[in-house]
């Protein structure tokens, strides 16, 4: 017999999770479990919504850090800072963005004068600017 899962997402970040049954003779499907992805397969993160801040193109207008408290001013060198980013490349930090957050984020990005930081979506799509 093989198992496979399958997961089929809903609103509010929650999915239902369908077991196949496989066998030589008969296919059985059916539903068994519904909840957030992450308590019904531990295995399974969350991958949502990132942000990207480009430090060498922000100028310091502070805009976002006004909008989204991810974001905090470094007064010596004139710049944002994005809060527990990581450097993906020099000058270009990146974080998930929490699912309570994601309009402060957006709203961020989109008063950035200098488009200085881009948010993607679940899969990787480009949503601003």
């Amino acid at each position: 017999m093989t198992a496979t899962v399958i997961s089929l997402p809903q609103q509010d970040s929650v999915v239902r999770i369908l077991v196949r049954a496989i066998t030589d003779r008969d296919l059985v499907g059916a539903p068994i479990a519904t909840g957030p992805v992450s308590a019904l397969v531990p295995s399974c993160k969350r991958v949502g919504m990132k942000v990207e801040f480009d430090e060498d193109t922000c100028i310091g207008m502070f805009q976002c850090v006004a909008e989204w408290d991810a974001f905090e001013k470094d007064k010596s060198k004139g710049k944002a800072v994005l809060v527990d980013s990581e450097e993906v490349e020099e000058g270009i930090f990146v974080r998930e963005v929490p699912e309570d957050a994601e309009f402060d984020a957006k709203f961020a990005a989109r008063t950035c004068p200098v488009d200085a930081i881009t948010i993607y979506d679940d899969d990787g799509e480009q949503l601003i600017p």
